[in-house]
C-alpha cells in the first residue's frame, strides 16, 4: 500500500491561503527555532499534493510535485466554471531556493515562482527569502 502526502500549501502566486498565525516574519519563525529544508529533506517528502486559492481568490488549484522534478494537476476559475490542466516542474537550489514553472494546457500563460521552505516542529512554512527577517511566512498544514 503507497500512502501518499498531501499538504495544503499557502504561498504568494501559486501558494495563497492565508498568513500563519503565531509567526508573521521570518525572524519571529527563525527565533523560534525554525530550520530552513535542505534539498535532500524536501525530496525524500515528494509526493507532495497540494491545494491553493489563487491570490485574487478568483480560482483554486491542486498540484501534485514529483520527485523527478515534474508538476501535474489542475486548475479551476470559480467565475467562469472553466478548468484546465496544469503541468511544469520544479527545481531546488543546494541552498535550498525552490523554483517552479507551471504552464495551464487550456489557457495562456506560465506562473514561474522562487521561495523557501523552513520547519519548526511538525509545522512547514514558507517564505519568498530565507534571510529577510522582515519577509512574511506562511503556514503549510498537512491533512
Amino acid at each position: 500500500m503507497i500512502l501518499r502526502k498531501h499538504w495544503l500549501v499557502s504561498i504568494g502566486g501559486i501558494f495563497s491561503l492565508g498568513v500563519a498565525s503565531a509567526q508573521g516574519n521570518l525572524g519571529a519563525l527563525l527565533d523560534l527555532g525554525a530550520k530552513k529544508i535542505s534539498k535532500v529533506e524536501y525530496v525524500t517528502s515528494l509526493p507532495v499534493t497540494s491545494y491553493s486559492v489563487w491570490p485574487d481568490g478568483k480560482g483554486e488549484e491542486v498540484l501534485t510535485y514529483f520527485p523527478d522534478g515534474k508538476i501535474s494537476g489542475t486548475e479551476k476559475q470559480y467565475t467562469s466554471g472553466a478548468t484546465s490542466g496544469a503541468t511544469g516542474k520544479w527545481t531546488m537550489t543546494a541552498s535550498g531556493k525552490i523554483c517552479t514553472s507551471v504552464r495551464f494546457t487550456s489557457w495562456p500563460g506560465t506562473h514561474e515562482e522562487c521561495r523557501f521552505l523552513f520547519r519548526l516542529g511538525d509545522d512547514f512554512f514558507i517564505s519568498m527569502s530565507d534571510s529577510a527577517r522582515a519577509a512574511p511566512v506562511q503556514k503549510q498544514i498537512k491533512r
